[in-house]
């Protein structure tokens, strides 16, 4: 409530100027549209500027058309807003198709599970391509036995759009054992566009977190070229998918 009165003041006196600093980071879903559209209304309809703060790509990019990137509290970028967003996404994230945790006290997770390895390979061909399709793989050490446990993951892209939220019930009898397992999820082909993407895993043991989805993996997928010609080019979109679409002429 705090917040939301923080906000609602210095929104409602009409500011030449609205300083708005990470404010959708706490309060419901119903707080954040109403927030959004109140700073969509202050800088288009009352022709004002919102100076907006936050590390979440997706609402940065639908509120502004412009961006600054700080580093160390010095600039480091300015100019449009996905031009801005792809190199803080750059910057800050490392593309590595597979890695591979060989000391498993030191990996990714706690004592009761750890990711002993990720890996993003092609489902077909040599190289990860739109037309290849996308393989991702992981593999945990379970440490609690006789547990509903399940493996779920996010998929995002790289200005944090979630493209999916999906995964697997490893163990549905409650029947985990203590040691390895492995999942594996594929996306077919000519269904991811080209892009950077980010994955993140969740653990649960009978609806209940063991791992939050803290550990974010990053990969990247290329272009691949067709025989249709509308194809060819590069297209926008998280999909890039061939559809069976038919045409008709009449007079």
């Amino acid at each position: 409530m705090t917040v939301r009165l923080g906000f609602a003041i210095p929104a409602h006196l009409e500011p030449e100027i609205l300083v708005v600093d990470e404010v959708l980071a706490v309060g419901d879903a119903e707080f954040q549209k109403k927030a959004i559209g109140k700073m969509q209304d202050v800088s288009k309809g009352g022709g004002r500027t919102v100076l907006f703060v936050s590390h979440n790509m997706a609402s940065v990019k639908k509120l502004c058309n412009t961006g600054v990137l700080l580093q160390n509290g010095m600039v480091k970028c300015t100019g449009a807003i996905d031009d801005v967003i792809r190199e803080y996404t750059d910057s800050g994230s490392k593309v590595t198709q597979n890695v591979f945790f060989e000391n498993l006290s030191e990996a990714p997770g706690n004592d009761q599970i750890r990711i002993k390895s990720v890996e993003v390979f092609p489902e077909n061909g040599d190289a990860l391509c739109v037309a290849s399709g996308v393989h991702i793989r992981w593999r945990f050490m379970n440490y609690k036995p006789d547990i509903l446990l399940d493996a779920a993951f996010e998929l995002r892209t790289s200005d944090d759009m979630i493209i999916i939220h999906s995964g697997k019930v490893v163990s549905p009898q409650k029947d985990s054992k203590v040691g390895e397992y492995t999942v594996d999820i594929i996306f077919p082909p000519f269904l991811l566009n080209k892009g950077r993407y980010n994955l993140r895993m969740w653990f649960g043991e009978n609806n209940r977190y063991l791992i939050w989805g803290d550990y974010i993996h990053y990969f990247e997928v290329e272009d691949s070229y067709y025989p249709d010609p509308y194809l060819e080019r590069p297209l926008p979109g998280i999909l890039k998918m061939k559809l069976n679409a038919s045409s008709t002429f009449s007079e």
